[in-house]
């Protein structure tokens, strides 16, 4: 985060984009974090229930993204956003007054805060980025992107244990500066950038101590390299209903991705179909038009049907996109971050077996130290430090796995009802737009099918 960032936020009260048909009548397609969240704008209004009828994601919090606003210009321009947030305790409830505003990259620093602080916890997914569309920053995607973040912090408020991260409270309350701290620290403890302020400071002892620090987690980095590299986890060490839903999830998430994108197939072909029925519409006009033509008000009335037909399958299309397409995507994703959770799990998993094989290792020349005749008693104390050192490594690898493995229990637990809930609704709400939609085309063409056949 720079100054740049802070000088363009400055004017967030102007040059607001529009939502454009999102934003329009009660017959304007909603958002889909409808589907998701049970809200049919993302605005400040009552939860109830959503599209298939059953309740909302549980959570103490609404959080709301709205107001975008585009800032700088170039290959230096970017998105913020006001994100402000309501108790979920009623429609009475008011909503937190200024809010704050934040950047895309200010959401994705949230994901790995989380991520990391709540290894074996599913974090929600981000939309993914998009460079050229990102460049171009159009309404539309500007639109879609405002709308996966709005669901990306409603999962957050409502899972039950990320939701009372210090890092999702800091998102939400901090100002600009004070966010801008947190966030330059956390980099800086990520990236050693510690030693060189320490060294800035002029203060040698904390040069010093940042230096060792920092030497020490390299060391650890390197020998969990080397570690896993001589024990790599044991499959037969995990629990065998884990492996079974983690394999499914697996493979559950190439089929939604399939599905998704055959949805996105579906949802352009009704965006082609709408403007070829425009075309066609024109060109019968055309000829009606012609003084010549032998049919002028038949070719009228065809001309006048095939434009209806057109907006309403340009409206199916822009439904299909929202409805069904953009949480096919986001479900898709979501599995990604299973994985990604269940990488957490392995990884730890790794850590104990290479911990236990330390103690082992120590243990043997412990052993043979004691066996051998002769042996100083400083040479096998220290071998009896060693193993004590190496015990107590174990001891906390395997404290880590099991809190991970515990966590991801329940995690996986609810994901799967909650996901195939929603999956549910989706699918269900594709059948119904698909069928109100060819419902539509038929008593729009019907009056003059009727001419026909007289």
């Amino acid at each position: 985060m720079g100054t740049d960032l802070h000088a363009g936020r400055a004017d967030h009260s102007v040059d607001p984009l529009s939502h454009g048909e999102a934003r329009g009548s009660l017959d304007d397609p909603p958002p889909y974090e409808s589907i998701i969240m049970g809200t049919a704008r993302d605005e400040p209004a009552s939860r109830g229930p959503d599209v298939a009828g059953k309740q909302p994601l549980e959570a103490a919090i609404t959080v709301f993204v709205t107001d975008p606003v585009r800032q700088l210009e170039g290959v230096r321009s970017f998105v913020s956003y006001r994100v402000t947030y309501r108790p979920a305790s009623g429609p009475g409830s008011s909503v937190h007054p200024a809010g704050v505003i934040r950047r895309f990259s200010d959401f994705d620093w949230l994901k790995k805060q989380l991520r990391a602080n709540h290894r074996g916890c599913i974090v929600p997914p981000l939309p993914e980025k998009n460079v050229v569309e990102k460049y171009k920053l159009t309404d539309e995607f500007i639109e879609q992107r405002r709308a996966a973040l709005a669901v990306f912090m409603n999962r957050l408020a409502a899972h039950p244990v990320l939701r009372h991260s210090p890092a999702f409270q800091l998102f939400l309350d901090a100002d600009e500066a004070g966010f801008a701290r947190e966030v330059a620290r956390t980099a800086g403890e990520a990236g050693g950038a510690g030693v060189l302020a320490a060294a800035a400071s002029g203060s040698p002892a904390a040069a010093v101590a940042s230096a060792v620090s920092l030497l020490r987690s390299l060391g650890a980095s390197a020998s969990g390299l080397v570690s896993r590299q001589l024990a790599p986890p044991s499959e037969e060490e995990e629990d065998g209903e884990y492996l079974r839903v983690r394999g499914y999830l697996h493979r559950l998430e190439r089929h939604v991705a399939e599905v998704h994108g055959q949805a996105a197939r579906l949802a352009r072909h009704q965006a082609a179909l709408a403007d070829a029925l425009t075309g066609f519409g024109e060109a019968v006009a055309d000829l009606g038009a012609d003084r010549e033509s032998c049919a002028p008000r038949e070719l009228a009335a065809l001309s006048e049907r095939s434009e209806a037909a057109a907006c309403a399958a340009h409206g199916l299309a822009i439904r299909l996109a929202r409805e069904v397409e953009a949480p096919l995507k986001e479900a898709a994703r979501a599995l990604l971050a299973v994985q990604r959770a269940t990488a957490d799990r392995s990884a730890a998993l790794g850590a104990l077996s290479s911990a236990r094989a330390d103690v082992d290792a120590r243990r043997s020349r412990l052993a043979r130290l004691r066996g051998t005749p002769g042996i100083r008693e400083e040479r096998v104390a220290e071998a009896e430090r060693d193993l004590a050192h190496a015990q107590r490594k174990a001891d906390a690898a395997k404290e880590v796995y099991n809190a991970i493995a515990t966590r991801m229990s329940s995690e996986l637990v609810a994901f799967q009802r909650q996901r195939a809930e929603e999956l549910s609704a989706v699918l269900r709400r594709f059948a119904t737009l698909v069928a109100a939609g060819e419902g539509a085309a038929a008593k729009t063409w019907a009056p003059l099918a009727r001419g026909a056949d007289a």
